[in-house]
Formats: C-alpha cells, structure tokens, sequence
C-alpha cells in the first residue's frame, strides 16, 4: 500500500529533486511516502531535510541531513546545510557540541569543495563569532575571509569587515568599508555592515546617511530598511523616517519569512520609536505585536513593563 500510495502521488526516489532542485511545490506527505516505499532513497531524506530546514522543525531536519549524507555522495552543498543548522541549534540550545559539529561540517563542505564561498562564509561567521571554547578562531576566520576576497572581492570585503565587528575592533571595520564603498558605490552588500559599524560607534548621522542613499533604490536590500529603522530607535533620532522604515521591513518580512530579522524584534524597535515619539498607546500595540509573533520575547515584555 506504502508503494502504492507513493506511485498515486507522483513520486518516486528518481524523480526527487537534488540539492539544488526546487522542493517548494513538493507535498511533504508524498515525500514522507516515498521514503516508507523506499527506505535507503537519499534524496528522500534530502527533500525532507531542506522541507523542514527552520528553527522550529531543526532536529527533524538534521536527523534528514544526516540521513542523507550517509546515502549520497559526498556533496559540499549539503555538508553546508548541514553545518549551518547544527550552528543554528548550537544557538538555540547554548551546546557546545553541536557547535562543533557545525564547525567540523563547514570544515568538510569546504574540503569537498574549495570554491563554496558559502560554506567559506558560514565558516568565517562561526569562528570569528564564537568563544575559543567552542571552536572559534579569529586567525583562522580571516584566512576564510581572504580567500573569498580572492575570488570575490567585495564579499570578501564584506566577511572582513565582519569579522572586524565581531572582534570589537569597530574603527578598523569601518574604515575598511568606508574604502571600498568609496572606490566600488556599487557593492550594496557593504551598506548594512557599515550602518551596524556606525551605530556601534554612535555615529548615527553617518548612519542615516549611508542608509538612507541606498534604502531608495528599486532592490533595495530589506536589511538596509531594517538597519535604518534601528538607527532611529537607537538614537531617537529621524523618528519619522525611522518609522515609515521600520513599518515596511515588517510589511516585507510578512511577504518572505526568509528574511533575517524576525516579526517579532521588528515590532519591539518600531515600539522603541513610538515611545521615544512620545505616543505611548501606539508603542503599547507593537510590543504586544511582538509578543504575539513570539510569547518568549523578552525585550518587548520588558518595554511593555516599562510603560
């Protein structure tokens, strides 16, 4: 009945996308089907892996991942996944093993493949971000760093720069990218590092600045809208501007659940700026819109306190 059922769908082990297929338009359940029908079908444990691929559904997902690479040829792609959520439950759960198996995964993606800038990239993040105790290792995060700069040159700027940040070495960040924004105004992906490095070091007119000239454009990066609504309620500065910003990153992470900030943070600043322009009532509502999307939200139930 189990092949049956599988058949009906549509499916089978063959016809399973691979690491880069799209699995948006699959059925979960004539996946799942597919598996029962054929229990040692890596793909399978691929599709379901990638389909559950969220904090929330994260266990389920590497036991998939796993599962996977024990059935499949080497792959640096799906060693890259496989790192970046261990990385993810590492920060969910406080372990340190499963922050090393995120660092040993990344390791491998990049062993598999040299030229996975992604894994390069996931791996400089972790070792410049994390304590010495779980693996993190800022020498060894440069050397990531520049090898992408090699091949990428302002991705590689980018993880610097990062990697600068996370070192609290704020001013050599920021001169950095102040430099290559100077001689490459085209490398967007430089702007939000930048407006982080500002607002660390309280320079939030630069901030806006820099911000503001890029939140303008048609692709326009939604975490330069974000960082221009932090900027505000940082600084209780530009809380107008601030406000329009912060209302259309919240009106575009309920269009795309993949972008980086959640709703929930999104609504906690945006209640920072209507407490900072004196409207308590409208701040009230955001903090409460936060601790709907996420009941644990800490921030929010304090500010909400505090009014």
């Amino acid at each position: 009945m189990i092949i049956e059922a599988a058949l009906a769908a549509g499916l089978s082990c063959a016809q399973l996308p691979g690491i880069d297929g799209n699995v948006d338009d699959l059925d979960r359940q004539a996946v799942a089907q597919v598996l029962e029908a054929e229990p040692d079908c890596g793909k399978a444990h691929l599709t379901l892996g990638r389909m559950t691929y969220a904090s929330e559904t994260v266990d389920e997902s590497i036991d998939h991942l796993e599962a996977a690479a024990e059935r499949m040829p080497p792959n640096s792609e799906l060693q890259r996944m496989l790192g970046e959520i261990y990385l993810m439950r590492a920060g969910m759960e406080s372990s340190l093993g499963d922050a090393r198996r995120g660092r040993k995964r990344l390791r491998k993606a990049v062993d598999i493949d040299p030229m996975n800038l992604d894994a390069r990239e996931s791996l400089a993040g972790f070792l410049a971000g994390a304590p010495w105790i779980a693996g993190g290792d800022m020498g060894e995060a440069d050397e990531q760093a520049e090898f992408i700069r090699e091949h990428d040159a302002e991705r590689g700027v980018r993880v610097l720069a990062q990697n600068r940040l996370a070192d609290d070495e704020t001013e050599d960040a920021v001169a950095l990218l102040e430099a290559a924004l100077s001689e490459h105004p085209d490398w967007d992906s430089l702007v939000v590092p930048l407006g982080i490095g500002y607002q660390e070091l309280e320079q939030y007119a630069k901030a806006f600045e820099v911000l503001e000239s890029y939140a303008g454009r048609p692709e326009t990066d939604p975490m330069v809208v974000y960082q221009l609504g932090r900027t505000a309620a940082l600084s209780g500065e530009n809380l107008v501007e601030g406000r329009a910003a912060m209302t259309r990153y919240i009106e575009m992470r309920a269009a795309d659940e993949d972008l980086a900030v959640p709703l929930a943070p999104a609504w906690w600043r945006l209640g920072m700026i209507e407490s900072l322009g004196g409207d308590t009532e409208a701040a009230r509502e955001a903090f409460e819109k936060a601790l709907e999307f996420n009941p644990d939200f800490e921030p929010a139930r304090e500010a909400l306190q505090a009014l």
